[in-house]
Order: C-alpha cells, then sequence, then structure tokens
C-alpha cells in the first residue's frame, strides 16, 4: 500500500511462440501507482493489463510517451484512472484501448495528444458507471471505430478538438453518458461520423 513504480526506457516485446501479457499488474489491494515514461510494448495479448474483472484496479496509470502496437487484443486493457499523453497506438486487433468497469478505485482517465492507427477500434469504453473520460487533441485514422462506448451508462464523457478519419464510425456511442461533452472536432472521409441516437454532431464540428 502505498507504493509507485516508475519504469522508463523499456523496451517490451515477445518472442514466445505463445502469446501472453507484457505486464500484468495483480497488486492484490488497488492501492499502487504506475508510471511508463518512452516505453514500448510490442506483440502481447495485451500491452498493459490493469483490468478489475481480471485482477485488481490500479490507482493512478500514467502512460507518458509509450508505444502499444501488434497486441492480439489490446494495447492497454485498464480500469484504472489516470493520465494516458502523447501515445502510440497501432495494429492492435481488437482495441488501442480498453477501459472497462472499475470498482474499488474510481476515478477520470485523461488522454490527450495521442494517436490511434489502424487498430480494430481506437479506445473502447464500457460500464463506466462512476467514471469520467476525456478525450482531448487526440488523431484517429483508420480504425473500424474512432471511439466506442457500450455496455451500461457512462458519466461524464468528453471528446473535444480530434481528428477522426478513415472510420467506419468516427465516434460510436450504443450508450447515453449521463454529460456529452463533444465539439471542435474534424470528422473526415469516415462512413459515418458520429452514430447514436443520443446526440448529433455539436455544430462546431467539421465534416469533409
Amino acid at each position: 500500500t502505498g507504493a509507485c513504480y516508475e519504469f522508463r526506457n523499456f523496451n517490451f516485446s515477445n518472442t514466445a511462440g505463445t502469446r501472453a501479457r507484457g505486464v500484468r499488474m495483480a497488486v492484490g489491494n488497488n492501492q499502487y501507482g504506475f508510471r511508463f515514461f518512452c516505453c514500448s510494448f510490442d506483440g502481447f495479448t495485451n500491452g498493459i493489463e490493469s483490468d478489475y474483472a481480471i485482477d485488481y484496479d490500479v490507482m493512478g496509470l500514467v502512460l507518458d510517451r509509450c508505444t502499444f502496437k501488434n497486441c492480439s487484443a489490446y494495447g492497454v486493457r485498464t480500469t484504472a484512472g489516470g493520465i494516458v499523453q502523447e501515445c502510440y497506438f497501432y495494429n492492435n486487433t481488437t482495441a488501442g484501448l480498453y477501459r472497462g468497469a472499475h470498482a474499488a478505485a474510481p476515478g477520470a482517465i485523461s488522454i490527450v495528444n495521442s494517436v490511434f492507427h489502424a487498430n480494430g477500434v481506437g479506445i473502447q469504453f464500457t460500464t463506466l458507471t462512476g467514471a469520467s473520460t476525456h478525450v482531448r487533441n487526440c488523431a484517429f485514422a483508420s480504425n473500424t471505430d474512432g471511439i466506442k462506448y457500450g455496455g451500461s451508462d457512462a458519466y461524464a464523457v468528453s471528446v473535444v478538438n480530434s481528428i477522426f478519419t478513415g472510420h467506419t464510425y468516427g465516434i460510436n456511442l450504443d450508450r447515453i453518458p449521463q454529460i456529452l461533452n463533444e465539439h471542435h472536432n474534424f470528422f473526415y472521409n469516415n462512413t459515418n461520423d458520429v452514430h447514436t441516437s443520443y446526440m448529433t454532431k455539436d455544430n462546431t464540428d467539421v465534416s469533409l
């Protein structure tokens, strides 16, 4: 309890015939903080896994200038609150980043200045009751969906000043957030820019 771990300039790469997780956070008491700075994760099932449905939450997950690529499921699978900044998610089969239902460590997650390219889904969220999600200044290109929300109703969701290009859906909302802040986004060459019966694009958005 109270410990914090920091990893700097590590390259995690799977070379085994059978894939597994790059980093699995099975800490047991939901009190640890983890920071990854300038790290790379290549070729795992999940590059980082901190999902309460499997193990435990992590209080304070910080991903700073990291790369997650070629994972057979998720680049990052987490239920933790924290910060994702200046990260690159590429060619992860299910999703670049997955945020699931938290339990003992609720908290907002902020995703800023990051790129999601050629993943199954760029960012996938589900069952977010009690948590907030903020996406700002991000680029989404050639994922199936840029951002996808499903499962139970979410709390505050904010998507601001981001670019969506080359998707089936730029933003795909299957359920309604209690608060939705979506504006000043740029949509280009998507089959559908926004898919939901709960909202329309803000008039500050641009579509081409």
